[in-house]
């Protein structure tokens, strides 16, 4: 007997040792996928995510930030989408373009874009499935992933990062008017036919009889607010943050980032990687017989303006200026009115509100 309680004893602590174990791993892994399920998507990133319209044109294997509404839940196919709580499935959502009503519609399949919730990253299925989460049906979110063919349509896998932004305003309540005598201005850049204007855009006014000369000026002519002249690439980058700019220099690539804020540029037409997010400015044309961009500083970008186009407004602008809708833009010449701020870690401009085509 003496030798028995021992050995119980013994037992007991190993059997409480493994115990705590199991304990705390489960509690380390529940940690570990709130962590997971609230990674934050950088605004920089947010600012350049691209519309369903977009990701949906974006090669297969691109990482991409798109934007949409959780308008509904699926599984395995997208002919078993549920619109409508209660939800039915948890390894997938599906976004689109605008919210839903919840009624039995027909969807376009055009407009949808499933996102693949069973290669997430840990805790990301478990925090946005709409089965477990109806309240999020109708939330508008960024959704950064790879860019795969999933359900038969391009969509999205191996997400990273899922953020809802319940202040988002509906793209029905912006100006996206294409009439240009709305919204209180004409429209600069391109007519309807794609020919170089010399209109402005915002404020424009055809009073002026020389308001289609090349060298005309940007909006009511006071080109710089605060300065009153129009800068150079590396005059622009020694500006300070937050100040209204008018720079002049030639469109040379296409830039976007990922979630971080790095930036991924392309400088070859006529695909610029998909690339509509951004423009990069220059004070010298791009050479298409140097090796991607070469001749310019990519280690630092010393010489190159980044120009945000996604938050640009009138928003039309993004739509004439972007190299992927208008590759024949490359190495033009243009003037960019807008506010200088950092953009994917570099000074560039952002809240672009007008610009002109200049030629010699």
């Amino acid at each position: 007997m003496k030798h028995i309680f021992p050995a119980i004893l013994l037992l007991v602590i190993l059997i409480t040792a493994g115990c705590e174990k199991n304990i705390t791993s489960e509690g380390s892994e529940a940690g570990n996928t709130e962590n997971s399920a609230g990674k934050t998507i950088s605004s920089d990133t947010k600012n350049e995510a691209l519309t369903i319209a977009e990701a949906q044109q974006t090669a297969t294997g691109t990482p991409i930030c798109v934007m949409g509404y959780v308008i509904g839940a699926t599984r395995q196919t997208i002919n078993n989408l549920c619109i409508q709580a209660p939800f039915e499935g948890s390894t997938a959502i599906v976004l689109a373009s605008q919210p839903v009503t919840g009624e039995e519609i027909e969807l376009d399949t055009d407009d949808l874009f499933p996102v693949c919730l069973t290669d997430a990253s840990k805790g990301i299925r478990d925090a946005y499935n709409l089965e477990d989460h109806p309240e999020l049906w109708n939330s508008f979110v960024y959704v950064y992933g790879t860019r795969e063919r999933y359900m038969n349509l391009p969509g999205i896998k191996k997400v990273q990062a899922i953020e809802t932004d319940p202040n988002h305003v509906p793209e029905a309540q912006e100006d996206t008017s294409d009439d240009p005598t709305e919204a209180g201005g004409e429209e600069g850049g391109h007519d309807d036919n794609g020919q170089e204007g010399g209109s402005d855009i915002g404020n424009g006014d055809d009073s002026d009889p020389d308001n289609g000369s090349d060298d005309e000026t940007i909006g009511n002519g006071n080109e710089d607010e605060e300065s009153g002249k129009v800068l150079s690439v590396a005059e622009a980058k020694q500006e300070d943050s937050y100040k209204t700019i008018t720079v002049e220099g030639y469109i040379v690539g296409a830039v976007m980032g990922d979630m971080q804020g790095n930036a991924y540029y392309s400088f070859e037409s006529p695909t610029f990687d998909n690339n509509k997010a951004g423009i990069i400015l220059a004070d010298k044309a791009y050479d298409p017989s140097t090796e991607d961009g070469e001749q310019f500083d990519l280690a630092h970008f010393s010489d190159l303006l980044f120009v945000a186009l996604n938050d640009c407004k009138p928003t039309k602008i993004k739509n004439e200026l972007n190299l992927v809708s208008h590759p024949e833009n490359q190495n033009k010449r243009i003037r960019i009115k807008g506010v200088r701020k950092d953009y994917l870690n570099t000074k560039g401009i952002k809240e672009v509100t007008d610009y002109r085509w200049v030629t010699d």
